[in-house]
Formats: C-alpha cells, sequence, structure tokens
C-alpha cells in the first residue's frame, strides 16, 4: 500500500488506486500516516476534528470515521496495512517509505548528501522527489491545525527543493533552463529573496547585466512597499557583486550569505 498526501489523498495498491469519498476518513488517514506508526490519541483526535464544534458523544462520532477508514483499508490491502487500536488512540500499521511526503524527505536528503560531490546526481535526485507532487500538499484537507500546519511546512519545502533545482542548474551550467524556472517562481513568490538573488545571477550569467539590476530595483521597492524591510544582506551582496561585474559571478554556486 502506498498513501500520497503531495496532491489529493488516493491509496494505492498495486494497479489499484483509490480516493476515499467521506472526508473525515480521508483526513484521519492524512493525520495518522504523518505520524508515521506512532499512536494518536483519541483526545487530539477528538480536539482536532470537533474542536469548535458541538458535536454530542464526540468519542462514538470518532469511532464511526474509525470504522469507515477500517473498511477502506481492508478492501485494498494485503500487506498488512491495517488501523490498529492501541490503548486510548490509534495508529496506522505502516512505513514511512509507504507515504509520498516521506519518500520526498529522504530523496531530498539523499539530493543533499551528494550535492557536493556530483551536482549533477544531486539535481538528478531533487528533480525524482519534485516529481512525486502531484498537487497542492494535503489538498482539500487543510480544515485541522494539525494539517495546516503540515501543508505548510510541506509546501515550504517544495520551494526549497525547486530553489535546489534553479541552483543546481547554475552550478551545472543549464542558464537558459534555470532562468526559465526562475522567472516563474519569482513572478509567483516575489518576496522570496533567494529566488530573486538565484534570478538575478542566472540574468547576468545570460549576458543581461540591465535586467538583473532591474530585478533588484523591483524587489526592494516590494520589500519596502509590502513588508516594509529593506532587501537583505544576501540580495544587497548579489546587487554589488553585479555592479561590480565581479568574476566570481561567472561560475560555480552562488553562496549564501
Amino acid at each position: 500500500m502506498y498513501i500520497s498526501l503531495l496532491g489529493p489523498l488516493t491509496i494505492q495498491h498495486g494497479d489499484q488506486e483509490k480516493g476515499i469519498s467521506s472526508k473525515q476518513a480521508r483526513t484521519l488517514l492524512a493525520v495518522l500516516a504523518l505520524s508515521s506508526g506512532n499512536v494518536v490519541s483519541s483526545q487530539r483526535l477528538v480536539s482536532e476534528f470537533w474542536e469548535d464544534e458541538d458535536v454530542r458523544n464526540s468519542r462514538n462520532a470518532l469511532q464511526a470515521v474509525v470504522s469507515r477508514l477500517r473498511r477502506v483499508l481492508r478492501d485494498l490491502s494485503s500487506d498488512g496495512t491495517t488501523l490498529e487500536t492501541v490503548g486510548e488512540g490509534y495508529r496506522l500499521n505502516i512505513k514511512r517509505f509507504q507515504v509520498d511526503a516521506f519518500e520526498f524527505a529522504a530523496r531530498m536528503q539523499r539530493a543533499q548528501g551528494v550535492r557536493q560531490e556530483s551536482p549533477a546526481e544531486s539535481l538528478e535526485l531533487t528533480e525524482a522527489a519534485l516529481a512525486l507532487w502531484r498537487g497542492h500538499a494535503l489538498e482539500g484537507l487543510g480544515d485541522l491545525p494539525c494539517l495546516r500546519a503540515e501543508q505548510a511546512r510541506l509546501t515550504e519545502s517544495r520551494l526549497a527543493a525547486l530553489e535546489l533545482v534553479a541552483e543546481l542548474r547554475l552550478e551545472t551550467g543549464d542558464v537558459r533552463m534555470a532562468l526559465g524556472d526562475l522567472r516563474h517562481l519569482a513572478e509567483v513568490h516575489g518576496n522570496r529573496e533567494r529566488l530573486c538573488e538565484l534570478l538575478m545571477l542566472a540574468l547576468y550569467r545570460d549576458g543581461r547585466q540591465m535586467e538583473a539590476l532591474d530585478v533588484f530595483r523591483r524587489t526592494s521597492s516590494r520589500l519596502r512597499s509590502e513588508i516594509g524591510v529593506d532587501p537583505s544582506r544576501g540580495l544587497r551582496r548579489v546587487h554589488h557583486l553585479i555592479l561590480t561585474q565581479d568574476p566570481a559571478l561567472e561560475a560555480g554556486p552562488l553562496l549564501r550569505v
């Protein structure tokens, strides 16, 4: 069994892929899958599911959701994946590699581990990690506070991976490809200064110094007007290096400040 959380929640077993019609059952599965085989207490689940609602006999309501999810798992699973009752809580009997969110993290860890010795291999691993994404993390399941926090964490991890892809493409000399990615990312995440640094570097290496300086001007203006801060030291450093046409910008990685 394989649980996909990096997009709409689905369960895959062999060639069979199944969604879950009940939103509460999908939500419960997401909470348990992200708990990585640990017990989640009934008290916590009741608090998460019905914190702002007057649900009478919430324990019975939780048990109904658990029973619904158990039926889905029983119909799909032949590998021992079960939803267990453990004391005053529940545990999904599953391994980390059976959840795409954990597989993504593992691939990214391997990518970071080989980055210094082999940027090309690191790029390949990072792209393989990003290929696991099929949409927004925990799509449609952000009602619970714990899942909203996970959504934010996973979304940040994906954006960091996209930044790494751009950095690695610049390191391996694929400036045009990096530039195409960075234009889009910087447009969507205009206040993320690292993306702007990388876009400036890509433009400079593509022979577009004035465009690179214009990125700095527009980013600085946006940061001051929208969130009331000055450009970071890193962004100012890249701006200075471009103004002086420093040879350090010609090849290799863009070091963080």
